[in-house]
């Protein structure tokens, strides 16, 4: 017995197994998402099964844009817990995260069948049905989802959209500012706000530069532009442009008018005409065309992307000049799937 009881005292570890587990979620609810990955990283070599952490660290690279390692690591998750609801959610949420809605929607639908009160599950596969043209799907989806939560602010905003893209602007107004009622602070809202609401259907600006720099026994010159803009609808704004040159030895005038046309949240397009009278040094006449597409949407990761590409000829007594302008603008820290 004596014997036995040495080997015991012996064989019993002086310290507990920390709880790698635990660590890692502490972490993350503190936002020290490395902290959160060394340790739930250290959790899965000692448990390669764990669903729990394959769930959490999958999660955690996706936040952090490493879309392919987080989905590898989530689909092993489902693999072995084909009912863990909540990494199908994920899944089908980093898939709209990278435009992949076809791919989020089957994720959804496995969830739906098993339980049709997810609300969260049903407005995500409104966005994806939305961003694929589905309205209808889409349209049916945010009003379930509505109707377990009128406050909702993914069904708000969607419902909202729809009504942007049906050009129906008083309802959409009608989505959004029931959405900011619950959600003032949310920037989503504000946008799309802003944009069924422009504050003033007419506009006036006017912009004046000065240059004293001389360069031989050229003389300053002065430039002024007085800008008109008028709002016809939401989508659609038409300007008017007069600018004025004066260089010293001889002032030009040219008059530019200019549409802009939202079709879609994601695709709109600029086109312009302008011309001056004598011109002396400026643009005789000028032609120009604009084109704008989001390639990712503001519910992306980290924010909308768009580009946009300018095309435009003009005449002047020299010579005739054309230039093309591409553009790529990204945003960042505007997420809400």
């Amino acid at each position: 017995c004596i014997a036995a009881l040495v080997f015991f005292v012996a064989s019993t570890p002086t310290t507990a197994e920390p709880n790698h587990y635990q660590q890692g979620l502490n972490a993350q609810n503190v936002g020290d998402f490395d902290t959160a990955i060394n340790a739930f990283g250290r959790a899965l070599s000692a448990d390669p099964y764990d669903v729990d952490v394959l769930f959490e660290l999958g999660t955690l690279h996706t936040w952090e844009g490493r879309y392919n390692q987080g989905l590898a690591l989530l689909e092993e998750a489902k693999r072995l817990a084909p009912n863990y609801l909540d990494v199908s959610i994920q899944i089908a949420r980093v898939h709209l995260w990278l435009d992949q809605a076809e791919m989020a929607i089957p994720h959804l639908d496995e969830v739906l069948i098993q339980s049709p009160e997810a609300r969260d599950a049903r407005a995500l596969r409104a966005t994806a049905h939305f961003r694929l043209g589905n309205l209808g799907l889409a349209k049916k989806d945010f009003e379930v989802s509505l109707d377990q939560d009128p406050a909702h602010l993914e069904s708000l905003i969607g419902l909202g959209d729809i009504a942007v893209a049906n050009r129906e602007y008083g309802l959409a107004k009608h989505y959004y500012l029931k959405a900011s009622a619950d959600h003032s602070d949310s920037v989503l809202v504000l946008n799309r706000l802003s944009g069924v609401s422009p504050k003033y259907k007419w506009q006036i600006g006017l912009t004046h530069e000065y240059s004293n720099f001389r360069r031989s026994s050229r003389p300053s010159w002065r430039q002024s532009i007085l800008e008109l803009e008028h709002y016809i609808s939401p989508a659609s704004m038409m300007s008017l442009s007069v600018d004025r040159e004066d260089r010293g030895f001889a002032t030009d005038t040219t008059v530019i008018a200019q549409a802009d046309h939202k079709f879609s949240r994601r695709t709109g397009a600029t086109i312009r005409a302008g011309g001056t009278l004598d011109s002396s040094f400026s643009r005789r006449w000028l032609l120009g065309l604009g084109a704008r597409y989001q390639l990712r949407t503001d519910e992306a990761s980290i924010g909308p992307t768009w580009v946009r590409i300018d095309v435009q000829t003009a005449d002047y007594n020299s010579g005739n000049v054309t230039m093309l302008r591409p553009s790529l603008t990204q945003y960042f820290f505007d997420r809400s799937v």
